[in-house]
């Protein structure tokens, strides 16, 4: 017989058998707005030569035709561009793979043929040699003869360029073809920001500015920008564009927001978008091709944000207003675009600090107005290639820090608008290009770490503009020419020299730079004394002589007494702070913030009067070593704490850290227990930081020094919630085997990963490690610390498995959440007796959760909700009675509720949603004196509900007080975002005609097939318990029609009109 659950889900079931019918009538509507929008866009992109423009009577007033806008012209711009006789570029995916590989390849060079495989399709072939390049074409193609494709594709290649002018032309000149109202263009344009906003995680917009996504028009939107004003001015030269409505999205600037989503396809649906700026966020995923779509786009900066992926080759193609793009800071790759067609008219453009790899692109030369090319900070490789020095327009070339070698030509001397130019860390070479200082424009010249030859030349141009010149870490050699003081004497204010191989004097013309403010030419041959008409420079110079054959004295102005100085420096160590006096060394050459300089045991006889020595023969230097005397005290540790994290701006209270001669018990954020130094707690310091107390210099700020580690009376170190704090978590923390604390949680500029040395930390307590950046695994040692009571590691990169010997007998905490941790749940966790709290969720847990968690019986938290945990509820949580609080939503569990966890006399909260556990809740749960929050939705839970929670008036926030048993659950045929209803005044929502739910809690409706129907039924009937075998063979095979299975029987259309259904023995028709 059919069990009493089953028949009260006979009504439900048959009223979606109707569904079947409606079926057949009507084609079901998308169910959802991404659904909907994407199908959208499709069609946009794929008729986007018919992009409207608007009719709105303020395009005839105050015709703006300023050439000092940067602004598609009419809307039907790019008619022409994107009516392409390849049916492969009707849509971006396939447009952007074939550009792709028409841009990797130089088709002239190559043999295409056609070929089919096994299935007919189509592959076109690109062969040159020994190499094959292929490009699958869609069905489309097989109508077509090969020498129709053939021509096709490389007829479309090789007319690109003859159909760009066509179209510049048709775009000065064609008029309007299909008008949009205004008042559609608005609706239209509100839609496409309220996508933007869930797909770019836009929450943060709201706590800014409350206005997005309600009924206030999206002018007034935060970030938003309407007609004119968010038009960027730039060089039109020869257009005369149509200016938008007053009331269009042209500019969308969200910079700051810690946006974490990732970038909308649906920027390339608003026709008027010129600005798109999205700076500094945490934007994810790739560049979508279809951005390329957004064709009046100007400025693209999507600059210091997360990005991956390589730049789409649609992106250089279609965007022929594009004037400044940045993409600088992310994680791209690949090699750039090789066709740059539309990127004529560029400005801008920066792709520095990525991983771009390739050649620097000849495709430079057409860009018409480059001015700024900043490609720093990459793997670019190979040589300068010649067509780049024919963009004469250029202002600043940085292609610092890449792998580029070769020489530099003398083409560069055609840059005669050229203001910085940066070839620092490469691996260029031959003859130093002095002549480049001769450029008219040049300020900024930069060449160190590289491999240039030669000597400075004798020959420079009076009254350089040249303020910095930095070529450091060459093979320079001979002397510095007195003609390069004498003609930068008004202007040089930075030399770097350094680490070359210059000798000879220093001549007395240096002390013409007068605006000289750094001169740095350590690890050099130069000998004599330092002139006296040095005292004509600036008193606050910076001059490091180091490492050289310096004799003599140094001018008392340049150690702080030529001018009112704060340098701490000065104050300790005086001349010392320049260079180390004879007879004494630092590795830097002079004394500095952490060390000063020591007396030498044994001196050379010819090195007796050298001045700056960076080492004596045979002798060891301690780092941190302030006083000379070999020895580290804890009072030079802690001064190197403060200096190597920016101590000046930690805050007034804590500036006698940097006075040597203050006892460590004296300061602030120090804990003695007599004379002993017992604890150093600097969660009110503000570590790395600056005077405005935003992030101080990355290079000052070296974080915790290895040296604390000799601090083996430490009970506990504090730095939380410091969130500039920068460098690794020491190894040398596993010395201290006395400390009892360690709290760096919440510290998101650390670095690197969890030591397996703390484990060493035989008397550690408590250690928080939450909040921050750290990758590796869970260091097994630190479930073998029996002392051991807290452990919080959430939210950090952790990978790996979680540690299976577990020793932690008086762990009562264990935080591991919002990781990438992965595999089993460990059996052995039931020996975690003293085990009280432990969140797991956010991770990638397999497997099922283990029965030995019954063991834990001190347990108060289970929170492993959003894993991937399988199997069903252990029947042993119900014998955990401190239980409070049970956590598995979005997880694959299955099987029934079991009814003892009803029982549990604490339990508060208990969360099963999002999984596919089924039955019904049981009754224990009504009885339930604790319990306050029970979350069901999107399972497999059926009717009834106990009576008794639907009277709970306090359940899920008091939800039952206004909608009974829809407050713990949606009934069947509703549904509501959080599977109940929440909100007095709305309750649970009806399903739109054609679509239901299947089980109680849902959080959405669907449209069910007549697949899915049947299935149900054959479910919900036990069909696979008690059917005859002949009737179990076909249901639910898939690969038999439904028509076919058996009891089913359809008419002429293939449409069931009557079902033969067993009950027990019996046969019931149902027509």
């Amino acid at each position: 017989s059919t069990p009493n659950s089953n028949m009260e889900l006979l009504p439900l079931l048959l009223s979606l058998l109707a569904l079947i019918v409606d079926k057949s009538r009507a084609q079901p509507s998308a169910h959802t707005v991404s659904k909907e929008d994407d199908a959208e866009l499709n069609e946009f992109v794929a008729s986007s030569n018919e992009t409207s423009a608007e009719s709105d009577p303020s395009n005839t007033q105050g015709n703006e035709t300023s050439s000092q806008h940067c602004v598609a012209a009419d809307s039907n711009a790019d008619e022409g561009v994107d009516e392409i006789e390849l049916p492969v570029m009707n849509h971006p995916k396939y447009e952007e793979e074939f550009f792709s590989l028409l841009n990797e390849l130089n088709v002239d060079d190559w043999d295409v043929t056609l070929q089919q495989d096994q299935d007919m399709n189509y592959h076109l072939l690109f062969e040159r040699d020994d190499i094959l390049k292929t490009f699958p074409l869609p069905e489309i193609y097989n109508n077509l003869s090969e020498e129709e494709i053939i021509k096709l594709a490389v007829d479309y290649f090789d007319q690109q360029d003859e159909e760009w002018e066509e179209q510049e032309l048709e775009h000065d000149q064609n008029p309007t073809k299909r008008p949009r109202t205004a008042k559609s263009r608005r609706l239209r344009e509100a839609k496409i920001l309220s996508l933007v906003y869930k797909k770019i995680g836009g929450s943060n917009i709201l706590k800014t500015d409350g206005r997005w996504l309600s009924n206030e028009p999206v002018c007034r939107w935060y970030g938003v920008v309407c007609g004119h004003r968010g038009q960027h001015k730039a060089g039109m030269k020869g257009r005369n564009p149509t200016p938008p409505p007053d009331d269009a999205v042209t500019a969308i600037q969200l910079n700051n927001l810690d946006l974490d989503g990732t970038l909308p396809t649906e920027f390339a649906m608003m026709e008027h978008l010129s600005q798109l700026i999205l700076r500094n966020n945490k934007i994810r995923g790739t560049i979508p091709p279809e951005l390329a779509y957004a064709s009046r786009l100007c400025v693209l900066d999507i600059s210091n944000n997360r990005l991956t992926g390589s730049v789409p080759a649609l992106l250089s193609t279609k965007t022929r207003f594009m004037y400044q793009i940045h993409l600088n800071r992310n994680q791209l790759k690949g090699p750039l675009p090789r066709n740059m067609r539309a990127w004529k008219k560029l400005w801008l453009m920066d792709v520095s600090q990525n991983g771009f790899s390739g050649t620097i692109p000849r495709q430079l030369a057409q860009m018409e107005d480059l001015a700024i090319l900043s490609m720093g900070d990459n793997l670019f490789s190979g040589t300068l290639p010649l067509s780049l020095f024919e963009v004469t327009t250029l202002q600043m070339l940085d292609l610092g820090t890449n792998l580029l070698e070769g020489t530099v030509p003398y083409g560069i001397m055609n840059f005669e608008r050229l203001y910085d130019l940066n070839l620092a860390e490469n691996s260029f070479s031959g003859t130093f290009p002095s002549e480049v200082l001769a450029l008219p424009e040049l300020h900024s010249f930069i060449i160190s770490h590289n491999m240039f030859q030669g000597t400075l030349s004798e020959e420079w141009v009076s009254d350089s503009k040249v303020g910095l010149i930095h070529a450091s870490h060459n093979q320079l050699n001979g002397t510095i020419p007195r003609s390069l003081m004498v003609s930068m004497q008004s202007n040089l204010g930075s030399l770097d020299l350094s680490y070359n191989q210059l000798r000879g004097t220093m001549h007395t013309e240096i002390g013409l730079l007068t605006a000289l403010h750094t001169i740095d030419v350590m690890g050099n041959q130069i000998e004599g004394t330092l002139p006296t008409e040095m005292l004509r420079m600036n008193p606050n110079l910076r001059l490091n002589f180091t490492d050289n054959m310096i004799t003599g004295t140094i001018p008392p102005m340049f150690c702080g007494e030529g001018a009112p100085t704060n340098n701490i420096l000065y104050r300790e160590f005086g001349c010392d702070a320049v260079l180390c006096r004879p007879g004494t060394f630092n590795p830097h050459g002079h004394a500095t913030l952490h060390s000063s300089c020591r007396v030498c045991d044994s001196i050379l006889p010819e090195h007796k009067n050298l001045l700056g020595r960076v080492s004596c023969e045979g002798q060891h230097y301690v780092h941190g070593d302030l006083d000379g005397d070999g020895i580290l005290s804890s009072r030079e540790i802690l001064r190197m704490i403060y200096i190597d994290n920016i101590g000046k701006w930690w805050g007034a209270a804590y500036q006698a850290w940097a006075d040597i001669n203050i006892h460590e018990c004296e300061l602030a954020g120090i804990t003695c227990s007599g004379k002993r130094m017992t604890t150093i707690d600097l969660s009110n310091a503000n570590l790395c930081s600056s005077s405005d107390r935003q992030p101080g210099p990355i290079k000052f700020c070296l974080g915790i020094p290895s040296e604390v580690g000799l601090l083996t009376d430490l009970d506990a170190f504090q730095a939380t919630r410091r969130q500039y704090l920068r460098g690794t978590i020491p190894t040398e923390f596993g010395n201290l085997s006395k400390l009892r604390l360690l709290d760096l949680s919440s510290c998101p500029s650390m670095q690197g990963t969890i030591p397996s040395e703390l484990g060493r930390l035989s008397s550690l307590r408590y250690l928080f490690l939450g909040h921050n950046p750290f990758k590796g695994t869970i260091p097994a040692s630190l479930f073998l610390l029996t002392n051991l009571e807290k452990l919080h590691l959430t939210k950090n990169r952790l990978t790996g498995t979680m540690p299976t010997v577990l020793r932690a007998t008086n762990l009562k905490e264990l935080m591991i959440s919002r990781n990438d941790v992965g595999g089993t749940l460990p059996t052995q966790i039931g020996r975690l007796g003293a085990l009280e709290n432990f969140e797991g969720y956010g991770n990638d847990f397999t497997g099922t959760l283990p029965t030995e968690l019954g063991k834990c019986t001190s347990l108060k938290r289970i929170d492993v909700f959003n894993n991937k945990l399988t199997g069903t509820l252990p029947t042993e949580i119900a014998s955990m009675e401190r239980l409070q609080i049970f956590h598995v939503k979005e997880n694959k569990l299955t099987g029934t509720i079991p009814s003892g966890i009803g029982d549990l006399p604490s339990l508060s909260w208990f969360d099963i949603s999002e999984n596919t556990i089924y039955g019904t809740v049981p009754m224990s749960f009504a009885t339930s004196g604790s319990l306050k929050d029970l979350r069901i939705a999107d399972n497999q839970i059926h009717d009834p509900l106990p009576q008794g929670l639907c009277e709970n008036k306090s359940m899920n926030g008091g939800a039952t007080q206004h909608s009974g048993c829809a407050g713990v659950a949606c009934p069947l045929g509703t549904y509501e975002n959080l599977g109940y209803a929440n909100e007095q005044d709305v309750g649970c929502r009806k399903c739109e005609s054609g679509q239901s739910t299947l089980y109680l809690g849902s959080t959405k409706c669907r449209t069910f097939s007549t697949y899915d129907i049947l299935s149900m039924y054959y479910d919900v009937m036990g069909g696979s318990r008690a059917w005859p075998k002949e009737y179990r063979n076909t249901w639910q095979n898939e690969s038999i029609p439904i028509c076919e299975w058996y009891g089913i029987r359809c008419d002429d259309q293939g449409e069931i009109v009557s079902m033969n259904f067993p009950f027990s023995d019996d046969h019931y028709m149902f027509g």
